[in-house]
C-alpha cells in the first residue's frame, strides 16, 4: 500500500469528478509513475455524497487546477492515460513503458514552473522524431519558442549525462558480458577460434543528412560531392545480434577521417579484423 499521490488525486478529480483525501492509500499496482492506471481510474467510485472542506483544502484545491490547467497542452504528456502507446511510438519513437523508463533515469533533469520533466523529454524526442520546428512544437505543447529551446537544451544535457553513459559507449558493458550476450553462435564460428569469452564485433560506417549551414567553413567541410547535400558520418560499432555498442562521430565529409578511426581502434584492441562487403567484422 502507499499514499495516493498528489498527481493522481487531480486527475481523479478532473476526470472523475471525485475528491480523494491526501490520507487516503492504495495498492502500488495500479500506478504507473504517480499515476492511475486507466483499469484502475475506471473502477473508482465515491463513496459519500458530501465532503467537508477546509479553507486550506478549497485554496490547495484550486491551486492544483489552475496548475492543470496551464500546463494543459494540445499534446499532453503529463497525464500517460491521455495518449495511447500508438500514440507515443509515433510522436517519440518510444513505448509508453520505454518513455517512463527512460525518464526515471534522468536525475539531473527538474520540473520548472513552465513544463514538467515529462513534457521536456517528449518535446526533445518529438522533435527528433518528427522534425518539426520550434514555432509548431510551441503550438502543440502550448508554450513559447524560447521555452521549447530550452527544454531541448534541457533534456539533450540530461540524457548526455544520465542515460548515454549507462547505455553507449565501450565503457557501459564488460567484455565477457557482451561476448555471452551479444555474440550468436554463427558469428563465433566463423570469425572465432570457438572460445567462450571471444567477441564478435561490426563496425558500418553511416551518415546523418543536416541542414545547409550558416558557417561557410563548415558548410564546406559538410557538403557531400556524393549525395549533393549536406551531412556528418559516423561509425557504428554493433555486436552480431544487432546491440549497438558505441557510436564514433561524428566526423566532417572527409573519408580519411571514419579511416582513421577504425585503424585507430584496429591498433589499440583490435587485433583480428574481416572484410565483408562494406562491413569490418572484428572479434577480440
Amino acid at each position: 500500500m502507499r499514499v495516493v499521490p498528489l498527481q493522481a488525486r487531480t486527475n481523479i478529480f478532473l476526470e472523475k469528478g471525485i475528491y480523494v483525501d491526501e490520507n487516503s492509500r492504495s495498492c502500488k499496482s495500479h500506478f504507473l509513475n504517480d499515476i492511475l492506471t486507466q483499469t484502475a481510474m475506471s473502477q473508482i467510485e465515491g463513496t459519500n455524497d458530501e465532503t467537508y472542506l477546509n479553507r486550506t483544502d478549497v485554496a490547495d484545491l484550486l491551486q492544483r487546477m489552475r496548475q492543470s490547467m496551464l500546463l494543459k497542452a494540445r499534446l499532453d504528456f503529463e497525464n500517460p492515460l491521455s495518449l495511447s502507446d500508438e500514440d507515443y511510438y509515433y510522436f517519440t519513437g518510444l513505448s509508453k513503458n520505454q518513455f517512463f523508463e527512460v525518464l526515471s533515469s534522468l536525475t539531473s533533469l527538474r520540473n520548472t514552473s513552465v513544463r514538467s520533466k515529462r513534457t521536456c523529454l517528449a518535446i526533445l524526442l518529438v522533435k527528433l522524431r518528427t522534425g518539426l520546428s520550434n514555432n509548431l512544437l510551441a503550438v502543440l505543447f502550448s508554450l513559447k519558442k524560447s521555452q521549447i529551446q530550452r527544454s531541448i537544451h534541457a533534456a539533450k544535457n540530461a540524457l548526455i549525462q544520465d542515460y548515454v553513459p549507462k547505455n553507449l559507449g565501450f565503457q557501459h558493458i564488460d567484455h565477457d558480458t557482451f561476448a555471452q550476450q551479444h555474440t550468436i553462435p554463427l558469428a563465433k564460428t566463423l570469425f572465432t577460434s570457438g572460445t567462450s569469452n571471444s567477441a564478435v564485433l561490426i563496425m558500418d560506417g553511416t551518415y546523418l543528412y543536416i541542414q545547409k549551414s550558416s558557417d561557410y567553413h563548415f558548410q564546406r567541410v559538410s557538403y557531400s560531392l556524393y549525395k549533393y547535400r549536406p551531412l556528418v558520418k559516423m561509425m557504428v560499432i554493433a555486436g552480431s545480434d544487432g546491440y549497438i555498442l558505441s557510436v564514433l562521430g561524428p566526423y566532417r565529409q572527409i573519408p580519411k577521417t571514419v579511416i582513421q578511426a577504425s585503424q585507430n581502434m584496429h591498433s589499440k584492441q583490435m587485433p583480428k579484423i574481416s572484410l565483408i562487403g562494406s562491413l569490418l567484422t572484428m572479434y577480440v
